[in-house]
């Protein structure tokens, strides 16, 4: 009589497939660069075949519009995390090009789902300005042409870093820097 054993790996049925996107470089993307990649960098903790297939969707969060949907694959990476790298290359032929964008990660069956958002600026023709005032923490615009609209001349990543600050989640030496990257690559501008 013969004895068959087989072994399964359940080490991660019992946590929760956790999925995450870091940006790779900047969460913005500013037109008057000849860069107009957009990329970032997707983890999975806890993967787990049985949450089916991966997707990756950008939408135009101002317009609604869903701007691109795509099946991602995940790769093993090492002991219980899996991972891919991704891109999206901004192009003119998008409606309302400068906005808020959402980048969803999700799972087939629903079981996974994350989201982050990026921004698409050109300072060229509308530079945010930071009125020198004793302190960092009042920003203003440039003066608004009719065509543009509030949700556009203060792009969300830049009031993230405010808001990371107030809730101490960042400390000040890291609003300095990415203030002075904001000054030296004139996405703001100091008077």
């Amino acid at each position: 009589m013969a004895i068959m054993v087989v072994s399964i790996n359940t080490a991660y049925a019992d946590e929760n497939t956790s999925v995450s996107i870091k940006f790779i470089g900047n969460n913005y993307l500013d037109l008057k660069d000849d860069n107009r990649l957009v990329r970032a960098d997707i983890e999975i903790e806890n993967f787990d075949p049985q949450d089916g297939y991966y997707f990756m969707k950008i939408t135009n969060l101002f317009t609604g519009e869903v701007i691109k949907t795509s099946e991602i694959n995940p790769t093993y990476r090492e002991e219980g995390l899996w991972g891919m790298q991704t891109s999206y290359l901004v192009d003119d032929t998008v409606k309302d090009l400068i906005g808020e964008y959402e980048i969803q990660i999700y799972t087939e069956f629903g079981t996974a789902t994350t989201s982050t958002t990026f921004s698409v600026v050109d300072s060229s023709k509308n530079p945010l300005v930071v009125e020198e005032s004793g302190t960092l923490e009042e920003l203003t615009e440039s003066p608004a042409t009719p065509a543009q609209t509030p949700s556009t001349l203060l792009p969300q990543w830049v009031r993230n870093i405010f808001i990371l600050y107030a809730e101490q989640q960042i400390s000040e030496i890291e609003l300095m820097s990415a203030l002075e990257y904001l000054i030296d690559q004139e996405i703001i501008q100091v008077k």
